[in-house]
């Protein structure tokens, strides 16, 4: 019984002298993880972005000018469906999402709901063209013409996804109740959205304005050479009830009647490169990438210029 009772209390002295080491080991642990979480900076480490595919031109852009001035950046970028990509970014699958549309009541609840402000970052004034067969001689359409003609089912309107952020915006633009009433035929991208284009005759493309916006790039020259881009009007705005092409100057002046923003949303809670990435892309630098890309900044930075005057002998 002495023995049993001797062999006992050793045993609980044993355990509780462990306990401080264990607790340490906790800690350790925890400090390790969160550690590990928050490696990145605004200069420095590796994280995902997702976007949507109309906005592609413009996100590699910004990203291959971002890792060209910091190196120790990396960004695995992915381009998918917007609504894929924003609950990819609010389920921690990715720390950045760039999008057309903020977050719906739902997303902003689903946010707080994990104690997060919901701050969007915005990038630049997008649009959404309307882009028609080469064969095809009206080159204008009103936004009660492009209602009737869905309502009516008098014109197939082609979109880039079913989950796209294009098919969304025009489902809100033109008031479309049940998408089942209307024709609409989804193609797998933009690019392959134009391709159709140039195939068929009464149909109506639509597509993110960035794919053919950029002059300087070959492949958006080509397809712009290859369909017809339509100006729109709203009569319902005095602003825009005059036909506009969708361009950075039509957009700077709010005359385009499809116009969109870009934003950025993340979770990140700390200073890290989701953070540096969204202050670098609202920057002059950013702006001008963006202006490079033939859309709209959203921030406008004042330019000063000094001319001297020298007598020539």
């Amino acid at each position: 019984m002495k023995n049993y009772l001797y062999s006992s209390i050793k045993h609980q002295a044993f355990t509780y002298c462990l306990l401080p080491f264990a607790f340490c080991l906790i800690l350790l642990s925890c400090s390790t993880k969160k550690q590990t979480e928050l490696t990145d900076t605004p200069v420095s480490g590796r994280i995902k972005i997702v976007a949507d595919e109309s906005l592609k031109n413009l996100v590699k852009a910004q990203v291959q000018v971002y890792e060209a001035i910091y190196p120790r950046t990396k960004f695995d970028v992915e381009f998918m469906p917007e609504q894929v990509a924003i609950r990819k970014m609010l389920h921690d699958e990715a720390r950045l999402a760039i999008t057309t549309r903020g977050l719906n009541k739902e997303e902003q609840d689903f946010l707080r709901a994990e104690q997060f402000s919901y701050i969007p970052g915005t990038m630049a004034l997008d649009a959404v063209a309307l882009v028609v067969n080469r064969s095809q001689k009206d080159t204008t359409i009103s936004i009660t013409e492009l209602k009737d003609l869905v309502k009516n089912k008098k014109t197939t309107l082609v979109f880039d996804n079913n989950n796209s952020s294009n098919l969304t915006y025009m489902i809100d633009r033109l008031a479309i109740k049940d998408i089942k009433e209307t024709k609409v035929f989804s193609a797998n991208n933009n690019k392959e959205v134009i391709e159709y284009v140039k195939k068929n005759t009464n149909v109506i493309g639509v597509v993110g304005l960035n794919w053919i916006s950029d002059t300087d790039n070959l492949a958006s020259r080509a397809l712009n050479k290859s369909i017809r881009v339509l100006a729109v009007k709203d009569d319902a705005k005095p602003a825009m009830s005059n036909y506009a092409q969708p361009t950075p100057q039509n957009l700077r002046w709010r005359r385009y009647a499809l116009e969109r923003k870009v934003y950025m949303l993340t979770k990140e809670g700390h200073s890290g490169l989701g953070r540096g990435f969204i202050r670098f892309a609202s920057s002059q630098k950013g702006q001008l990438i963006v202006e490079k890309e033939g859309l709209q900044p959203f921030y406008l930075y004042r330019r000063n210029v000094k001319f001297e005057r020298y007598k020539i002998n």
